[in-house]
């Protein structure tokens, strides 16, 4: 599934930051780990800078068979353990090396998948254990306020670029999204869309089938077949166990949760993203998380990637402002 406003917001306070920032680049080594829980193996990467009492991320991958060879977010890991921050990018379950089925594992399961994670890196002999906390990317930006949560102990929570909409509201808008790119008319939009409602009328009540498997062959059989292709044809598809789960799913509690209990957190945001309607999650961060102490930045120029639009490569300025900012949530600033 794919996952603007015009303003940094810290709490209730407009910031910009228009400028890069230099980032040291302190030598890290990567291994190769395995881990799990409750039976389930799980693997992945640890990115070790040089040192000792490090702060320490546990990435949470986004929608989809995301792992280790996700090129986007090892880059994004790269960064931070070039700015003297371990960091535990894993294999998605069933992803990889990972065992289990990331196609029916809602967030609850996918956030104790992170969680024990964060338990490794916590006892690590270089890393501080006071200064682990949760970076999901995408979609495991829903994930990473669950996940800390529930980790006694979590140093800080950071969404990159997930929505603050409930998982239901959020497809559509990236289905609304992709279908303007294209260039298509409200009415096309609208038809098209009917689709979507008539996934969610059947995986809530049961019943609706024919009349979702009816649109979806329409769709499938006209100019804009292109649009049904990942749509499931069948009652058995994993897609229903899976979005049964996260349908009705609302980040916006688990990060007031994080809030009260003092947790830092910070959520990122590219103004010119086309995978999350970044208006709408702005709206939703002021109407029920302002005065939390979360901290909101929206960046002009960039997307969902957090990409420069000339060069391709990772902003500079956002991963060097967010490295600064872990090491001063975890307790420290940045080694020099």
């Amino acid at each position: 599934m794919r996952q603007a406003a015009a303003a940094v917001v810290a709490a209730t306070t407009i910031m910009l930051f228009p400028q890069p920032c230099e980032a040291a680049e302190p030598a890290w080594q990567r291994e190769a780990i395995r881990f799990g829980h409750d039976g389930l193996a799980l693997a992945g990467d640890l990115l070790l800078p040089a040192g000792t009492g490090l702060p320490a991320v546990m990435l949470i991958q986004g929608s989809g068979a995301s792992g280790r060879s996700n090129r986007w977010a090892y880059s994004i890991a790269e960064s931070l353990a070039a700015q003297g921050i371990a960091v535990l990018i894993p294999d998605k379950r069933g992803v990889g090396e990972s065992a289990g089925d990331w196609r029916t594992a809602g967030f609850e399961e996918l956030a104790a998948d992170a969680q024990a994670g964060w338990g490794l890196l916590a006892a690590h002999p270089a890393i501080d254990p006071r200064r682990v906390g949760y970076l999901g990317l995408s979609q495991g930006g829903h994930i990473a306020p669950l996940a800390a949560a529930g980790t006694p102990g979590a140093a800080f929570a950071v969404n990159l670029v997930g929505s603050l909409q409930v998982m239901e509201q959020q497809l559509y808008d990236e289905l609304d999204s992709a279908y303007r790119e294209h260039g298509l008319d409200d009415r096309t939009i609208d038809w098209l869309q009917e689709l979507a409602r008539f996934s969610f009328d059947y995986l809530k009540t049961g019943s609706g089938w024919e009349r979702y498997l009816a649109r979806h062959r329409e769709i499938s059989a006209g100019p804009l077949a292109g649009a049904a292709e990942t749509w499931p044809t069948t009652p058995d598809d994993p897609y229903w166990t899976l979005w049964r789960k996260i349908h009705d799913y609302d980040p916006v509690p688990h990060w007031r949760s994080i809030a009260a209990a003092g947790i830092p957190a910070l959520i990122v945001y590219g103004a010119d993203d086309s995978n999350v309607r970044v208006e709408a999650s702005v709206a939703r961060f002021r109407q029920l998380l302002s005065g939390s102490g979360i901290e909101l930045h929206v960046y002009e120029g960039t997307g969902h990637a957090l990409r420069d639009a000339g060069t391709q490569q990772l902003r500079a300025d956002i991963f060097g402002a967010l490295a600064d900012w872990i090491h001063a949530a975890s307790g420290n600033q940045r080694p020099d």
